[in-house]
């Protein structure tokens, strides 16, 4: 079936201030879907159109034929690639909230109606600033469909605190209340099951949150969005501004390991890793580690990983039908009251 994809502006804002609609076949089985090759150069410049803004650099995707580019919403805030902090090779990019300005950037690729796991993974850096009178800014990543959000994680920049997207409270914190370190680096990963519609969020390799999707009606993954957003409804809220770092922004369908996309990280994955071993793209499924060739360092991964089951797949074993749903519908922001 032809999937869809839309890079919208959703909460209560207008669509037809951006939006990309693709039409494409889905891949029938485990791939890298959304490579950013660690915003590294050549592929990435800290000098794009003068100041190495992050929205027009081309991206690495599952459907190279559209001629993907990173996009944007909002109009006050920014994201820029950088070489002064990084977590792993020598560039990142720098994210800037402004006041009063809520600003995403993603990269559509083809709806994956025909997959049941989505796996997103990035490492995030919140500087540390002087808090006002506010929550945040959210700093983190919306995952979406073509209709509506699907959930959300990230760090509230002004109390360190891990926060996610409930569907019955909106932006909240995490049921253990977890926090992260300022100017430090973390790894953060979502993991979506669209057959329980469950959604999963890790932080430095714990989980600490599962939850159903955030809006009701999601059946397959478009896009996660860099995001810099006011975390509360408050003035004081909308008003605060931050910084963050994001690097090793990759989206698979599967898990982590799980190199043909059954939900499950066995033997047949090595099998998978065994049969691209030596080969080079980045979006080769067995390609783990982001160095764009398939080699030990894979094998490690899924080695490490051995075993491992979804959590959501553990408790719904059964995979659903493909839905056939595409309303244009926008979610409405929802975020903490002071």
């Amino acid at each position: 079936m032809p999937c869809h994809s839309r890079f919208d502006v959703r909460h209560g804002r207008p669509a037809a201030l951006l939006a990309v609609l693709i039409a494409w076949a889905c891949p029938l089985e485990a791939a890298v879907l959304i490579h950013s090759a660690g915003f590294e150069s050549p592929a990435y410049s800290t000098t794009f159109l003068g100041t190495g803004q992050l929205a027009g650099q081309s991206a690495t995707t599952v459907d190279p034929g559209s001629n993907p580019v990173w996009l944007r919403q909002g109009s006050g805030g920014a994201a820029t690639v950088q070489s002064a902090v990084v977590a792993s090779g020598s560039q990142a990019v720098r994210v800037t909230r402004a006041a009063n300005s809520d600003d995403r950037w993603a990269v559509p690729v083809p709806g994956t109606g025909s997959e049941r796991f989505v796996s997103i993974e990035w490492e995030q850096y919140v500087q540390d600033s002087s808090p006002g009178s506010g929550f945040g800014p959210f700093f983190g990543i919306e995952a979406y469909d073509t209709a509506t959000r699907i959930g959300m994680l990230g760090v509230d920049a002004a109390t360190r605190e891990v926060l996610y997207g409930d569907r019955a409270d909106g932006l909240v914190p995490t049921p253990g209340g977890e926090t992260v370190t300022l100017n430090e680096w973390h790894a953060f990963r979502i993991e979506l099951d669209f057959s329980s519609d469950t959604f999963i969020g890790f932080v430095d390799n714990v989980q600490v949150v599962s939850t159903l999707f955030e809006f009701t009606g999601a059946d397959q993954f478009t896009d996660a969005d860099i995001t810099a957003v006011a975390a509360g409804g408050d003035a004081g809220s909308r008003n605060q501004t931050g910084v963050a770092y994001f690097d090793n922004y990759i989206v698979r369908s599967g898990l982590r390991g799980d190199y043909n996309g059954d939900g499950v990280v066995n033997a047949a994955d090595y099998t998978v890793w065994r049969d691209q071993n030596g080969a080079s793209g980045l979006l080769l499924s067995a390609e783990a580690d982001g160095d764009g060739v398939v080699g030990p360092a894979d094998y490690q991964v899924w080695r490490d990983a051995y075993g491992g089951v979804s959590a959501a797949a553990t408790a719904v074993p059964e995979p659903t039908a493909v839905a056939m749903v595409a309303m244009l519908v926008g979610s409405a922001a929802r975020r903490r009251q002071r």
